[in-house]
């Protein structure tokens, strides 16, 4: 419940993801991570309609991966700059890295 309360109060300000939310383009926790991206950047209701484009073709889990890998973007670099949707071909790349590393981390 509490979620669905920090949802309708973000959505105020990211108009793009409670339109893409009410008419069914992207689910509940699509539109999380889209406000938890988007928020933290200056440009929030251009990143958030970004975003939104975005995760209106992916799945959930695959949204995920791309906001996490923004989000370590962000944290290297220090700059809200990057917090624009990737392009495809970079996130898979990182995605592969993540998993082969994982894989030597865990076996």
């Amino acid at each position: 419940m509490q979620r669905r309360i920090a949802l309708a109060r973000q959505v105020e300000d990211m108009p793009a993801v409670g339109q893409a939310l009410e008419n069914g383009t992207i689910g509940f926790e699509s539109a999380m991570l889209v406000l938890r991206v988007a928020g933290k950047g200056r440009k929030k209701r251009e990143l958030a309609r970004q975003w939104v484009e975005r995760a209106s073709v992916r799945t959930a889990k695959h949204l995920r991966e791309e906001v996490e890998v923004v989000e370590s973007a962000v944290r290297l670099t220090l700059s809200d700059e990057d917090l624009e949707p990737p392009g495809a071909k970079a996130i898979d790349k990182h995605v592969k890295f993540r998993a082969s590393w994982r894989g030597l981390l865990y076996g």
